[in-house]
């Protein structure tokens, strides 16, 4: 049984109980593969990184970026397996860059790399958050209040992260900053045509590994 069905067996279960519609059935359902695939990559996700020596930046790298994107949303991808491999990636590659940068950048250029970061994810959540969900009908009252809270919790990042620079974790600091750059970036049009393009091209090597997979069954 793959994620999907998981989630959808438990929401028709739940939204039988609680008697919702369609709709509203579509909307638990998704609400239920987030949480469910959220559990699953972030238990992946530390597990490799302790594996890396990387449990630290990577822990703080998937908070930050994490909570950016739940308040304001961003591209996703349409199944449970190249968004796994995609946080993966994007995850692991922010912890490594805390790891090797937060040693050899100085601290005034580490405060003006965190001043670049904080102005270019605010200016892209000023524009675009909150960013297309699915089944996210968000009228215009929400999505003024979570662009105003995506606003707020990148004050609360650029605070916590100078906090860490000055207590000698400058590695969490670009970790957590290099993981909010690559969530910022995916609430931008660019970021949504370049992972559809990911997305479309994992998926056309699937079809072809299963169309020749059925050759060979023949």
């Amino acid at each position: 049984m793959t994620l999907q069905q998981a989630a959808a067996a438990l929401a028709s279960y739940l939204a039988r109980q609680a008697e919702l519609d369609h709709r509203q059935l579509d909307t638990l359902r998704f609400g239920l593969e987030i949480i469910v695939g959220a559990v699953v990559k972030g238990a992946a996700l530390l597990a490799l990184a302790w594996l890396l020596g990387l449990t630290a930046p990577v822990a703080v790298a998937l908070a930050s970026g994490s909570a950016f994107r739940v308040l304001a949303g961003g591209a996703h991808c349409t199944g449970f397996g190249r968004c796994l491999l995609l946080g993966l990636a994007v995850y692991l590659l922010a912890g490594l860059a805390g790891a090797r940068l937060g040693s050899v950048l100085s601290p005034d250029g580490l405060l003006w790399l965190l001043a670049a970061g904080y102005l270019v994810c605010g200016l892209a959540a000023w524009r675009w958050a909150p960013g297309a969900a699915p089944y996210a009908d968000l009228g215009p009252a929400r999505r003024r209040m979570f662009k105003l809270l995506t606003l707020l919790y990148l004050q609360v990042f650029l605070a916590g992260a100078v906090y860490l620079m000055r207590e000698g974790h400058s590695s969490l600091a670009v970790a957590g900053l290099a993981a909010l750059v690559a969530q910022g970036a995916s609430l931008t049009p660019a970021g949504y045509r370049l992972i559809a393009r990911y997305d479309r091209w994992l998926s056309e090597i699937r079809s072809g590994r299963g169309s020749a997979s059925d050759v060979g069954q023949v």
